[in-house]
């Protein structure tokens, strides 16, 4: 899957089917989709559940879009969302939860078995605007944003409206307090986590790239340190 932007036309979504192992020979089999979904001013970002079924989500400047291909067509369903969606992400272990994090700081956990239209569930109040999240796990979160980076437990859910704590800030498992920098204002920028090793990889606005400890937090030593880009880094 590939998104495009747009800049005069709506922004829009390539998708290639890629030749199965079986395929007689090389090149059949390969097929190119494209979609525009329902008017949106921008694509932010996109995932792809490790399911074998091949589900796809992307973010956009109002909803979150679950993509799923079939040989003759493509279900696309919005789950509607009043804030730019900047990071959505699977679950690793259950093919039909997914979450989604916003400029609102709301992180929410979607079901694609359940009608687009009922309202989601307020897992996670981040405390900030959204634009990275990783599954640890099947419980443990991790969420980036401007403000704070920091994991979650999925098994204490933030608590639900009426309630004196709605309006605070969901209590973290962990904050990483020397990932985010103060003065950070850019989204889009480069993140990613290797779970299996402990480790993250967080660009910043000013061009450096840095690796984290997940177990401790601490800055680690890499051959980044003394690399810095002649601009912000987008992907890692």
């Amino acid at each position: 899957m590939a998104t495009y932007m747009g800049e005069r036309q709506s922004p829009g979504i390539y998708l290639t089917s890629l030749p199965s192992p079986s395929t007689p020979y090389h090149g059949a089999g390969l097929q190119h989709s494209f979609l525009r979904p329902s008017p949106i001013r921008s694509i932010w970002t996109s995932a792809a559940s490790r399911s074998p079924v091949g589900d796809l989500l992307i973010g956009t400047s109002a909803s979150a879009v679950h993509i799923l291909p079939h040989t003759h067509q493509i279900q696309k369903t919005d789950y509607r969302i009043k804030s730019d969606v900047f990071a959505v992400e699977f679950l690793p272990t259950d093919p039909y939860p997914f979450l989604c994090g916003s400029r609102d700081g709301d992180m929410r956990l979607f079901d694609v078995r359940v009608n687009s239209t009922t309202r989601p569930d307020i897992i996670v109040r981040h405390g900030g605007t959204i634009t990275h999240i990783r599954a640890l796990s099947s419980q443990s979160i991790l969420v980036n944003g401007l403000q704070r980076c920091a994991t979650y437990d999925l098994r204490f859910p933030h608590p639900k409206s009426p309630s004196s704590g709605f309006a605070h800030a969901t209590r973290a498992a962990r904050v990483y307090g020397k990932v985010v920098k103060k003065d950070a204002s850019m989204i889009g920028l480069g993140f990613d986590v290797d779970a299996d090793r402990g480790v993250m990889a967080v660009a910043d606005h000013e061009g450096w790239v840095a690796m984290w400890s997940l177990e401790t937090g601490e800055r680690l030593q890499s051959v980044l340190e003394d690399r810095k880009w002649e601009g912000p880094c987008k992907v890692i």
